[in-house]
């Protein structure tokens, strides 16, 4: 399956009591399409369409050390999680019907979902690499 990464930063909305906006990235992974968002000292991996979250990972010192920079944290989306994700996919035979289930159920109980926007964060970026110079 193929991997993707977008680098634009999107405000995604996680289902909980309601529909719960975060900011992270966008993983494709074939035909699926996944939110990447830190969270509570963790990277939470949900399916956008449901907002149902799939798996989180650890935000420890050896990951804080691999997203160090913004084309780090593109690149270990890409290699770390989007082969996570491969594996979550081919272990569910039944992936697309736990997902399609899962919006439905969403949407019957939180609403509509808002629509997914771009947000700038490159500025975050910039301010940490003006301070290490």
């Amino acid at each position: 399956m193929k991997i993707k990464v977008d680098p634009q930063a999107k405000r995604f909305y996680l289902a909980a009591n309601e529909w719960v906006p975060v900011i992270g990235h966008e993983i494709r992974v074939g035909k699926y399409r996944f939110s990447a968002v830190p969270m509570s000292g963790s990277i939470v991996i949900s399916d956008v369409r449901s907002g149902m979250k799939v798996f989180s990972t650890p935000i420890d010192f050896h990951t804080s050390f691999l997203t160090a920079t913004k084309e780090d944290a593109m690149y270990f989306l890409l290699t770390i999680i989007g082969e996570a994700l491969i594996e979550v996919i081919e272990k569910h035979k039944d992936f697309d019907e736990i997902i399609n289930k899962s919006a439905q159920s969403m949407i019957e109980r939180l609403g509509e979902m808002p629509p997914i926007e771009a947000v700038d964060t490159d500025w975050m970026f910039e301010e940490v690499s003006d301070i290490a110079h």
